[in-house]
């Protein structure tokens, strides 16, 4: 009876398993691309980021990433993440992985980075903030500050 309770056990489990459908969803076709240079005034701290406008009204961002702290060049070629946008407000929220220059220790870090604020006519300003996974990260760079921006580039795709 064990044995019988077992095996139906294991049979129900391998067809539960194999109809739960554990992959992402696929990403519709972009219809719309927009290119934003970023930039901290008073620094050379920037990102340049691809904002893309999906078939279905999803909105995603990838680009690169690069800030300079104490001197020290930090980059990040693998910025990406997701976006939300109306007519006058973004807010882009992104992860990546930030490489000092490689004669450093703590040379990597994951990182959570956010940019918010208000677009007009071409322009984008607000508030970006960063947190990092590795802790001895956040003691060394800077976790917020103002940004201001411009739409270099932009394509809406034929449907």
């Amino acid at each position: 009876m064990l044995i019988t309770f077992s095996l139906i056990l294991s049979l129900l489990f391998c067809l539960f398993s194999s109809c739960i459908d554990t992959s992402l969803p696929e990403k519709t076709p972009v219809v719309r691309i927009e290119q934003w240079r970023l930039t901290e005034p008073g620094t050379e701290n920037n990102v340049d980021i691809t904002i893309n406008t999906h078939q279905d009204g999803l909105i995603t961002c990838e680009g690169r990433w690069q800030y300079f702290y104490t001197g020290i060049e930090v980059t990040s070629n693998d910025l990406s993440g997701s976006v939300y946008k109306d007519t006058t407000y973004i807010s882009i929220s992104c992860t990546g992985t930030a490489h000092l220059p490689e004669d450093y220790s703590e040379s990597l870090s994951l990182y959570n980075l956010t940019f918010k604020g208000q677009i007009m006519n071409g322009s984008y300003s607000g508030i970006w903030e960063i947190s990092f996974k590795e802790p001895q990260w956040d003691k060394k760079a800077p976790r917020r500050g103002k940004f201001s921006g411009i739409l270099t580039y932009e394509k809406i795709m034929s449907q």
